[in-house]
């Protein structure tokens, strides 16, 4: 079983038994979790995909691919892993309390990930950071 089977077999059995599908879906999102499966889901259903821990918490600072990334197109590895969500149809709401990293956030309008890119982001080793779905007790 992928990552997210669980996740999306979950979406399917609450579309059936709803009178409203789901609009939105919160899901943990970052290149080392693309889950995959939940996005091709909820975009072919449109329900719009919203990401947490997009930035791998703070993890992007230090992971070597993205900062390769970052360097090449100039831009800071938070930059990169936002627009790597972005590049995707994804909403993502970043979180800051400093002037500077707020206006950093919003600074992503003046480049774009190639394919290359994507790919590389996409082939980091996936790791949930947070609860996982299919082990937790809701």
């Amino acid at each position: 079983m992928g990552v997210s089977n669980f996740e999306v077999s979950h979406l399917q059995e609450l579309i059936a038994i709803s009178e409203i599908k789901p609009m939105v879906n919160q899901v943990e999102l970052h290149p080392g979790l693309n889950n995959i499966d939940v996005v091709k889901f909820c975009q072919a259903n449109n329900i719009i995909i919203e990401s947490w821990a997009t930035l791998i918490q703070g993890q992007c600072m230090t992971n070597s691919t993205v900062l390769k990334i970052a360097e090449k197109h100039q831009k800071s590895p938070v930059q990169i892993c936002l627009k790597w969500a972005i590049q995707q149809n994804i909403v993502v709401i970043p979180k800051s309390t400093h002037k500077e990293r707020i206006i950093a956030n919003s600074e992503l309008d003046d480049f774009m990930l190639d394919d290359e890119d994507m790919a590389a982001l996409f082939a980091l080793p996936q790791v949930r950071l947070g609860a996982d779905p299919n082990n937790f007790n809701f």
